[in-house]
């Protein structure tokens, strides 16, 4: 039996790509995860007013001012979201990206393509959800 919206720990994407922001909504929905999903740090920033997410899933190269490294870091220094779990997915893939986004204090840095499982037992590490069993 799913959990009502409310009560489903949310997850926040950040993905410019639409086909790539769909297909980790839909999989984080179907572990039963509520999910907000934005194009842009502006979307996303909006909607902190209404929840705040338990988790964030960020690209970091996005369309506009912000990407998402800069919106971690940004992130880091609010009280409301200075604890709270975020997960850099991101092409770039030189040590030199993995060190900064250590040093925007990321928890997590994926890089792209990964698998949807690798993601979501990374998720569940982190809202304490059990464990899923890989077929």
């Amino acid at each position: 039996m799913k959990k009502d919206l409310a009560e489903r720990k949310l997850v926040m994407v950040v993905e410019d790509d639409p086909s790539l922001r769909e297909l980790l909504s839909y999989n984080l929905e179907e572990a039963g995860y509520a999910v907000a999903a934005f194009e842009n740090v502006m979307g996303a920033e909006d909607s902190l007013k209404e929840r705040m997410p338990d988790l964030f899933i960020l690209d970091w190269m996005l369309p506009g001012r912000e990407n998402g490294i800069e919106w971690c870091q940004r992130l880091r220094r609010r009280e409301a979201t200075k604890d709270t779990p975020i997960i850099i997915v991101t092409a770039r893939g030189e040590p030199i990206d993995r060190e900064l986004a250590i040093h925007v204090k990321a928890n997590e840095y994926i890089e792209k393509p990964f698998g949807i499982q690798e993601l979501l037992s990374i998720v569940d590490k982190y809202l304490d959800e059990e464990m899923r069993v890989i077929l």
